[in-house]
């Protein structure tokens, strides 16, 4: 198998597994290894198809962000105050790579730790069996604490969508908010890493 095609069965994989609360990273992982593709050290290889996440969440979610845009334009309090708690939860992430970045991205070529970092994630999924009735709409406190989920699964094998979807639903949020809280936080984090990374 050329490395052409390698890298599109990975490009499959990511494109199966982002939506899913099943980290897309730690099967990239995997797979890599699997398959035998060698890769650049770091995590390189995995932002670059998150790209292609990156322009189908903002597909997906056209209509919702362009209203907030409007709404920013416009200078309404409810786009304004939703876009500062997108940047918000960003910053736990942000501090983490800053502090942590060489060891996390050394994780990308350590298919055994990815592996039991997706133990760890199906062990946090599961949880959701016993997660409480939606009691809340979300605050500052809500956003941070699915920032810091966020920055946890910067290591490859937690699902970014599931750590912060299972921490926001324990928090007590409704499922369709949290997924759209989880989707929307991340934007700013993959505009960024492909900026970084690509160069």
């Amino acid at each position: 198998m050329t490395d052409a095609l390698k890298i599109g069965l990975l490009a499959v994989i990511q494109g199966v597994t982002e939506f899913l609360p099943v980290s897309s990273s730690g099967h990239l992982v995997l797979a890599k290894t699997l398959i035998g593709l060698q890769t650049p050290s770091g995590p390189l290889l995995e932002v670059v198809l998150h790209a292609g996440t990156l322009v189908s969440i903002c597909l997906y979610y056209r209509r919702r962000l362009l209203g907030l845009a409007q709404g920013l334009v416009q200078r309404q309090r409810e786009a304004w105050t939703f876009c500062l708690s997108v940047g918000f939860a960003c910053i736990p992430a942000i501090v983490v790579y800053g502090l942590l970045g060489d060891a996390i991205e050394e994780l990308f070529s350590r298919p055994q730790a990815a592996a039991a970092m997706l133990l760890a994630t199906g062990v946090a999924l599961l949880s959701l069996r016993w997660a409480p009735p939606p009691s809340h709409t979300a605050t500052s406190r809500h956003w941070l604490a699915m920032g810091l989920a966020q920055a946890v699964a910067l290591v490859p094998g937690i699902s970014r969508s599931g750590a912060t979807i299972t921490t926001g639903r324990w928090l007590g949020l409704k499922p369709d908010e949290v997924a759209e809280m989880s989707f929307l936080m991340v934007l700013p984090l993959l505009a960024g890493a492909v900026l970084v990374e690509i160069p």
